[in-house]
């Protein structure tokens, strides 16, 4: 296999985004914020799609879709909805080693009210990152594999939970901070913290919040805002 020489890692890595109806409006940015890593991909993979509304199940079949594809040293898993940073992917391929790598502290952003928040995943959960921030090395592409084959037999089930159930602790390094942003409150999210609106949550009223965290990228979602089906979340008024 190929290595890559960038200077960051000898590791070539792949990405995989699951694409979920409902959020086409989104894709170009998606596009955009892969387009500006500094650490570029070597091998782009898009799975999903349809006009089905998705759940669990849909996201482990997208996944064992994309597994068999993957030709690369390390993959990571993207959501189509989530902001990430120019040096998400250099960062995080640097930290993979042979095992498997997430954030352990998440910044997470809901359009409709503009509330955000820190969420701490490791805090007393069985899972310690979410799948949108994991990157894993191709020893465990079986593990991945298993688990998502678990969540088909158990529709119930989440698939980040169970994919790091499935790799030793000694393999984890969990980040407390990475250059991403979990947009949430987009149509047809994938799992539960999509679906929920937390009245706790301070209220980014001015919109500076998340201008500290993603600088003049902020503007994006406000043109997303003023420009597409999202008007109607009465976002930036």
């Amino acid at each position: 296999m190929t290595k890559k020489e960038d200077g960051l890692s000898n590791f070539t890595l792949a990405t995989i985004t699951p694409r979920a109806p409902g959020r086409e409006a989104l894709w170009p940015l998606h596009q955009r914020w892969l387009q500006h890593q500094t650490r570029q991909p070597d091998q782009v993979i898009v799975v999903g799609g349809g006009d089905r509304t998705p759940g669990p199940q849909d996201l482990a079949r997208n996944v064992l879709e994309a597994i068999p594809q993957i030709q690369t040293d390390v993959v990571a898993i993207l959501e189509d909805d989530d902001y990430y940073g120019p040096s998400y992917l250099g960062d995080g391929l640097q930290a993979c080693e042979v095992g498997i790598t997430g954030a352990a502290i998440t910044r997470l952003y809901r359009l409709q009210t503009r509330g955000w928040c820190l969420m701490h995943w490791y805090l007393g959960t069985s899972t310690p990152a979410p799948l949108g921030s994991v990157f894993v090395h191709r020893r465990w592409l079986p593990a991945l594999r298993l688990a998502a084959e678990a969540v088909l037999r158990k529709p119930t089930a989440a698939l980040d939970g169970a994919l790091w159930g499935l790799i030793p602790r000694e393999h984890w390094r969990l980040r407390p901070r990475v250059a991403m942003v979990g947009i949430k409150g987009v149509a047809h999210g994938i799992t539960a913290v999509h679906r929920t609106i937390n009245p706790t949550w301070p209220i980014d009223a001015d919109g500076s919040q998340l201008r500290a965290w993603i600088g003049d990228d902020a503007a994006a979602y406000r043109a997303l805002a003023e420009h597409s089906s999202l008007e109607r979340m009465a976002l930036w008024t």
